[in-house]
């Protein structure tokens, strides 16, 4: 088995992880990466301007009207003791 030492330690780099070496690159390239910011910033910029401009008083976002509490006793209907 002394042998064998030699050829396992052959075998464990013939193993080797092909992505342990130097850094290979962007697989898409850097035009993808720039198309991707450039969506992302749209979208921020857009959330932004509905952000400020639309009127916080627009319909539906009134807060809503205070519901009584739906309760025996506020109809006297609660079990005389």
């Amino acid at each position: 088995w002394i042998l064998d030492a030699g050829n396992m330690k052959e075998d464990k780099q013939e193993a080797r992880d092909p992505f342990d070496g130097d850094y290979i690159g962007n697989i898409w390239g850097w035009k993808f990466s720039f198309i991707g910011l450039g969506m992302i910033l749209f979208f921020v910029l857009l959330m932004w301007y509905r952000y400020a401009t639309l009127d916080p008083d627009r319909p539906g976002t009134s807060p809503m009207e205070e519901v009584r509490a739906d309760s025996l006793n506020a109809e006297g209907l609660a079990p005389v003791e």
